[in-house]
């Protein structure tokens, strides 16, 4: 454009092309804040989420703690129980003039042994509880860490991360239709050739065979979906030979650590 022999119109072509760049530019500046601002909500939410069942956690092992605790006072007092009711019935042969003490003592010892198989299927219970919200606490801390890991690459490079096309295209079945246009632009994002059907809400069921035909595998949040939907996905799913993925949740933070391979789970189902 400095140059002495430059035409006037020219430098006005050169001057529009790069004034409609920096247009252009600050667009896609202004969408990029807003997607890193809605994933910065979405990790604080996971956060809290994350917190809750934290102390859920350390409630359901103090419970379990004073079980046990109780659990062990019971059989003490079912042994003792047993001997008094060995002791009973060797008074009985003694001397039976005794009958009513010994059959209060087999009353106790019956009490004492119910109480106590109650306390041991509790226990059960608690534990397999326990097991459940440490699997659901492992899930969303590994969703977090996703989360973490895209919002610093792109608060760290100001660009969008691309990630290498996966195995194939990626069916979401249910869900929001609110967010399906996040949902897409999550995918594109990362290379994801993404379909999307709600679940039978306002697309119609008989576009499924189709679809999970033509996906390599398929995602459904479990919060968001029909029980005849989940039923469906799963028997085409099983007549096709295709791999299908719970996720946690509707949210895009499920999606995000689905798609970007949290815990390993994406093409590997």
């Amino acid at each position: 454009m400095s140059h002495p022999a430059t035409p006037p119109a020219l430098v006005r072509d050169i001057f529009g092309e790069v004034h409609m760049l920096s247009h252009l530019v600050g667009s896609a500046s202004r969408l990029d804040i807003a997607r890193l601002t809605q994933l910065e909500k979405e990790l604080e939410t996971e956060r809290e989420k994350t917190a809750r069942q934290e102390m859920r956690l350390k409630t359901a092992a103090e419970e379990r703690i004073a079980l046990q605790q109780r659990l062990r006072q019971m059989e003490e007092r079912a042994v003792n129980a047993e001997a008094l009711a060995a002791h009973a019935q060797r008074a009985r042969s003694e001397d039976t003039a005794l009958p009513s003490r010994a059959d209060t003592e087999d009353t106790r010892a019956g009490m004492l042994a119910r109480r106590l198989k109650e306390a041991e299927e509790r226990y059960d219970a608690l534990q397999r509880e326990h097991e459940q919200l440490q699997d659901l606490s492992h899930s969303i801390l590994r969703e977090n860490e996703t989360l973490e890991a895209i919002i610093a690459a792109e608060d760290g490079h100001g660009a969008k991360h691309v990630i290498p096309q996966q195995s194939g295209p990626v069916l979401y079945v249910g869900g929001r239709r609110n967010l399906f246009d996040h949902l897409r632009s999550c995918a594109e994002t990362r290379n994801v050739d993404l379909l999307l059907h709600d679940g039978g809400m306002e697309d119609s069921t008989t576009l499924l065979p189709a679809l999970v035909g033509q996906a390599a595998t398929i995602l459904f949040p479990v919060d968001h979906i029909s029980h005849a939907a989940v039923g469906l996905v799963k028997r085409l799913c099983r007549e096709q030979g295709k791999s299908y993925l719970p996720l946690r949740s509707a949210g895009l933070a499920s999606f995000l650590a689905a798609i970007s391979g949290a815990g390993g789970a994406y093409g590997r189902l």
